[in-house]
């Protein structure tokens, strides 16, 4: 299990967090699952772990019991 919580946002870029992502991708063993809470770009995660063909992949709407407000972001490794 690999969790992110309200860190990937502080990396510049899209591409930036794009490799965050592959490298999440490439460490994740296989079965293992990886959970992501942030308040931006949470479109951008799930669409990265799509392409990288996890399954599995959800986004939630933002949740206002935190603050900031955050969604979450789930997928599995085949």
């Amino acid at each position: 299990m690999i969790v992110s919580s309200m860190a990937l946002h502080n990396i510049a870029g899209a591409a930036g967090r794009a490799a965050a992502i592959g490298e999440t991708v490439r460490v994740l063993k296989p079965g293992g699952r990886v959970a992501i809470l942030d308040f931006r770009n949470t479109a951008q995660y799930a669409a990265a772990l799509a392409a990288a063909r996890l399954g599995e992949v959800h986004r939630s709407q933002l949740r206002f019991g935190t603050y900031p407000p955050a969604g979450a972001v789930t997928a599995a490794k085949p």
